[in-house]
């Protein structure tokens, strides 16, 4: 089951399991995550040395739970489109709305193409799975390998807030993406906003998209 919730320049309407918001530029932005808690650090594991693969993230061992693991939510072609995936808050019974894990944003001049290579029309929804790893931070976006034109990219962003990152690596990691399940990763232009501790890329393509150095 999948519900969202949109907002206007102004409120924030209904409650949904994912908030997905489809949104006007002046609208109100999704609350960034909290800086109280700081990214996790561990020991670096026997055989974690650098490696051509990459060395993947993982989830904190004190990480709650995400309120979804699999989800569908639909953008419209023609408006701005916000989908946050949440962790669920350990301090609050039955608040699903915690620390952010993930964040997809499509702007309103954002083009859709078809399989065809023929751009949606707009109004047109276009329907996008999100399938998480639960260990990991790894998503599996679909339909696979759809486009944007190039003018105009989503953005993707990963909050670091439950990540467990190895002291051995004196670097943030980076956003790795994969085109097709199986063959190699290739790391992505990846940049790293520290007041809300998040890596963020351009997004043109739906593929495989993880965490890793």
């Amino acid at each position: 089951m999948s519900t969202f919730r949109r907002t206007s320049s102004a409120v924030w309407l209904g409650t949904v399991m994912l908030f997905a918001s489809a949104c006007t530029e002046s609208s109100l932005a999704p609350p960034e995550p909290s800086l109280a808690r700081k990214v996790r650090l561990a020991e670096p594991t026997a055989g974690s040395a650098t490696t051509t693969e990459p060395v993947m993230i993982r989830q904190a061992a004190d990480a709650p739970p995400l309120h979804t693991y699999d989800t569908t939510f639909t953008a419209v072609q023609g408006e701005a489109n916000t989908f946050v995936v949440f962790y669920d808050d350990p301090d609050r019974e039955g608040v699903w709305e915690g620390e952010v894990f993930f964040k997809l944003d499509i702007p309103r001049d954002a083009q859709f193409m078809d399989e065809d290579g023929s751009p949606v029309a707009t109004g047109d929804t276009v329907a996008i799975r999100a399938v998480i790893d639960p260990t990991q931070f790894l998503v599996r976006f679909s339909p696979h390998g759809s486009l944007f034109n190039g003018r105009k990219p989503a953005l993707l962003s990963f909050y670091l807030v439950y990540a467990e990152l190895h002291t051995g690596h004196d670097a943030v990691p980076d956003i790795w993406y994969q085109p097709v399940e199986g063959e190699p990763w290739t790391p992505s232009a990846t940049s790293y906003e520290w007041k809300s501790n998040r890596l963020k890329i351009t997004l043109d393509h739906f593929s495989n998209y993880a965490v890793a150095w």
